[in-house]
């Protein structure tokens, strides 16, 4: 899961939090305030690491993501572990609810800037 980073909007305490990329948006509590989702640099991926293949007759060295896809073509093999049957899906309700909320955070953040925007011009 990814790391996100959250900012309370009492004391301006950032907090980082592991969420789902579904669920990024469902931030923890501080202060018994909701946080505000803050941009934060991301996780990278490593490097592809070579790997000996296992079940394969020869088992071959894969130095590189093009010759682990075409091993497991020419072995009418699938890759184990990208199976999203479980992964959060949201009714079309719901979904329009998170856009919704969404919305409403933009727009309070938007009134936020156009405020200090003008506090600045004057």
């Amino acid at each position: 899961m990814p790391t996100y980073a959250c900012q309370c909007r009492v004391c301006g305490k950032e907090i980082e939090y592991w969420e789902t990329i579904a669920r990024r948006n469902r931030v923890p509590l501080h202060c018994n305030k909701k946080t505000k989702r803050i941009l934060n640099a991301p996780m990278v991926a490593p490097m592809f690491q070579e790997y000996r293949a296992v079940g394969i007759p020869g088992a071959p060295w894969v130095k590189s993501k093009d010759q682990h896809k075409n091993l497991l073509r020419q072995h009418n093999k699938v890759e184990i572990g990208n199976d999203t049957s479980m992964s959060d899906t949201y009714t079309d309700k719901e979904f329009e609810y998170l856009k919704h909320e969404q919305q409403k955070e933009l727009d309070t953040d938007m009134a936020v800037i156009a405020q200090a925007e003008k506090a600045l011009a004057t």
